[in-house]
């Protein structure tokens, strides 16, 4: 293997697991804060859209502003003990962008103890941005199954 084929395969590692590391970040930044954190895993302009079963339209927040509101907005710990988990990521490479799809859930702290309340997939896409740490440009959730209790009163209804 030539040396120049090394290096783009290291590279491609490299980057799979900086991309690995913002969908982590996204979800202690949500579950424990700060906000500024969360919204650090997305681009300026960067786009979160979620969607849920039985809704017709999708919830979106734009903008870094809006996204650390929405972060605030949500329960950290040790007021609200939820945890955000992702995982089976399947990336694809495009250069400085990447697509990944994966698998993701919250448990929550329920009364009778630990409950899923939500699981579904993200679809993200991501950029390597100047400081060199990859961020959503856009992250949809699709919500495929929700707990009947399931709240959040970071998504409720604007009015």
């Amino acid at each position: 293997m030539s040396h120049d084929a090394l290096a783009r395969r290291i590279q491609a590692l490299e980057d799979q697991q900086a991309i690995v590391t913002t969908m982590h970040r996204y979800c202690h930044g949500i579950d424990y804060g700060p906000p500024e954190d969360f919204a650090d895993c997305f681009v300026d302009d960067g786009i979160y859209e979620a969607q849920f079963p039985g809704s017709d339209a999708p919830r979106l927040i734009i903008g870094r502003n809006a996204l650390e509101q929405f972060a605030a907005d949500h329960p950290v710990a040790p007021q609200k003990f939820w945890k955000h988990f992702v995982m089976a990521p399947v990336i694809t490479l495009q250069g400085e962008t990447a697509d990944v799809v994966s698998v993701m859930g919250r448990i929550d702290d329920a009364p009778g103890g630990p409950l899923i309340d939500v699981i579904g997939r993200y679809r993200d896409h991501l950029v390597r941005c100047d400081d060199g740490r990859w961020r959503f440009t856009r992250r949809i959730s699709e919500v495929e199954v929700l707990a009947p209790s399931f709240a959040s009163p970071a998504l409720a209804d604007d009015g």
